[in-house]
């Protein structure tokens, strides 16, 4: 499948498959109030699999808080090494449940 358009906003990509202009992949949360106001219909992945790569930032240069080393412990970050690039981690939605990887 190749697309054919790209937008950078979700609120576009949610007008564009109001006009009809073909369907989405976007995070559900968004999707919530134009389910509930009938303009949007929300389909779920039966038997799939759906990895969406995520990055953890902080500005460079700060201290890290004891609050963000507990949040960045509890997704399984190693805070001992320093990283050369941006970090990514993935989250696996199975079945309306979230693993980070």
């Amino acid at each position: 499948m190749e697309p054919v358009m790209e937008f950078d906003n979700i609120e576009t990509v949610k007008r564009a498959v109001e006009l009809d202009h073909g369907v989405a992949i976007v995070p559900q949360a968004t999707m919530l109030r134009d389910a509930q106001q009938g303009s949007l219909k929300i389909l779920h992945f039966e038997g799939k699999d759906c990895i969406r790569p995520l990055a953890i930032l902080h500005r460079k240069g700060r201290v890290l808080t004891p609050a963000m080393r507990k949040f960045l412990d509890t997704l399984g970050m190693d805070l001992s090494v320093e990283p050369t690039h941006v970090c990514r981690r993935l989250v696996r939605l199975k079945a309306g449940k979230r693993t980070i990887l």
